[in-house]
């Protein structure tokens, strides 16, 4: 399969990029990183909770009409924590730039939806936007190079993880922000246009939005294109998340199906062992699915529950953003053979 071809390249990029930049800049940023994402993580104490859509406890059995959601699961999780906002552009190209994975000193654009290598990362634009991974697999390696750098044990959540810290809990909650404050969309849109460039004439794609005005609502609600409001824009949630419902979408560990909360284990699920469904992309051959959460704009928008509402994406679509986890009973982790931390 075409596919697989495609993940192999990654994991030989991914292995042959496990030395340090040995660029004074470079880890000079990584480090930012590193110290930053100390303070971007929100600890979660364990417990048990319903996965699904079990109503509100009180009146309503639903409080979706997702049918595959509504057959529900009690499962215990352990303590972890998770990252208070997605991670951005700065983080991403930092871990590209230092895995020598991108090559972010040229003076080009990228196929990184429009981040070019020449631009100011520490503007809002790349600082404090989601990234967009370019695949399931890098976000995945991601979080992995995260724990590397760290020393501990970070990865992708899991969806039964994510599902409980933005339910604050596991709380029987309409949606991932303030308790009980109604669903209100914001329209904040991308607003682009073409120009031409004065010197070359060729016409260029220009972001007329400004991510940085005040939000009109507390979650995004129309389909975007791969530029997102800044990361935090949306109110948080009992436990200090942001973004959890709104932004950009984003991927967790499991391997999707369809109907699979009956299935799942009660003490820490993981999700299928395996790819059970598969899905057509571009009328090629077909691919595997990774569950994707936050699926707000994904046409799944029905009531007010749209912190229940879940899908599957190709592994090598693009148009996914993430945050990390890390499981606090996997312990510390082993440096890697010529990973320095």
């Amino acid at each position: 399969m075409w596919y697989r071809k495609i993940i192999l390249c990654l994991t030989l990029i991914v292995v042959s990029g496990c030395t340090n930049s040995n660029n004074p800049q470079v880890e000079k940023i990584i480090s930012r990183v590193v110290d930053n994402n100390n303070t971007n993580m929100v600890f979660v104490k364990g417990g048990t909770f319903i996965i699904g859509d079990s109503g509100d406890g009180k009146d309503l059995q639903y409080l979706t009409n997702i049918s595959e959601v509504q057959e529900t699961k009690e499962i215990k999780l352990d303590d972890f924590y998770i990252n208070k906002y997605e991670v951005t552009w700065f983080e991403y190209i930092a871990y590209l730039k230092g895995e020598k994975l991108f090559d972010y000193d040229s003076n080009q654009s990228s196929r990184y939806f429009g981040i070019k290598s020449d631009g100011d990362i520490l503007s809002p634009n790349y600082h404090l936007r989601p990234a967009m991974a370019e695949s399931w697999e890098s976000a995945k390696e991601y979080c992995k190079w995260l724990g590397f750098k760290t020393g501990d044990s970070y990865a992708l959540p899991t969806e039964a993880q994510w599902e409980y810290a933005a339910r604050s809990r596991g709380e029987k909650v309409f949606h991932a922000g303030e308790l009980n404050a109604p669903l209100k969309l914001d329209n904040y849109m991308r607003g682009e246009y073409i120009v031409k460039d004065p010197k070359t004439k060729n016409p260029e794609l220009v972001d007329a939005s400004d991510p940085l005005a005040p939000v009109n609502g507390n979650a995004l609600g129309e389909f975007q294109s791969n530029y997102k409001r800044i990361v935090g824009s949306y109110p948080a949630n009992g436990l200090g998340l942001h973004d959890m419902v709104g932004n950009a979408q984003e991927w967790v560990s499991d391997w999707y199906e369809i109907g699979y909360y009956p299935k799942m284990n009660t003490i820490n699920p993981t999700g299928p062992e395996k790819a059970v469904v598969w899905a057509k992309f571009r009328e090629r051959d077909s691919v595997p699915k990774k569950v994707v959460r936050d699926w707000l704009y994904g046409g799944s928008v029905i009531q007010h529950g749209e912190v229940y509402a879940r899908g599957g994406k190709p592994i090598i679509n693009s148009n996914t953003g993430f945050r990390c986890v890390k499981n606090i009973s996997q312990g510390k982790l082993s440096t890697p053979k010529g990973q320095s931390l």
